[in-house]
């Protein structure tokens, strides 16, 4: 081999050795940029999963805000036809009342205007207990008399 071709071949030798030594370079710069970037995928995963979180935590207030919201109407709408209803059976009572006096009145009033056998009667036995004028006829007996 000729000193040329020595020179030629270390050279080329070199080149390939340079050319490694990018190589290998390159590879150590791009795993640690690999490092670097799971670092942040995992510093971002649990950032991640927070905003997640997050985001259904205001999901689930914003549906019991929903639900309260829902529930108040609904009891006030129980209140409003328990007051309503309330109020009806007060007023049913109220008229029920009214027709019961307004017959009262007028059944006195019948009584009053029209006197009754009832009436009568009652009235008899309330003279039957006063005194009588003792008739100048005894009662007939059977047999006696009475005092």
């Amino acid at each position: 081999m000729t000193p040329e071709e020595y020179q030629r071949l270390k050279e080329a030798e070199k080149e390939h050795l340079r050319s490694l030594r990018k190589l290998k370079q390159a590879v150590r710069s791009l795993e640690s940029q690999k490092k670097l970037t799971d670092a942040v995928t995992r510093v971002t995963e649990p950032l991640d999963a927070l905003d997640k979180h997050d985001a259904l935590v205001r999901d689930l207030a914003m549906e019991t805000a929903r639900n309260e919201a829902k529930l108040d109407v609904a009891l006030e709408s129980v209140a409003q036809d328990r007051a309503a209803e309330v109020a009806r059976d007060m007023a049913d009572e109220e008229a029920l009342r009214k027709a019961r006096a307004a017959d009262l009145v007028r059944q006195l009033r019948e009584q009053a205007a029209s006197p009754s056998p009832e009436k009568t009667a009652a009235a008899t036995p309330a003279q039957s207990t006063e005194k009588k004028p003792p008739s100048p006829l005894p009662e007939k007996t059977i047999g006696r008399m009475k005092p």
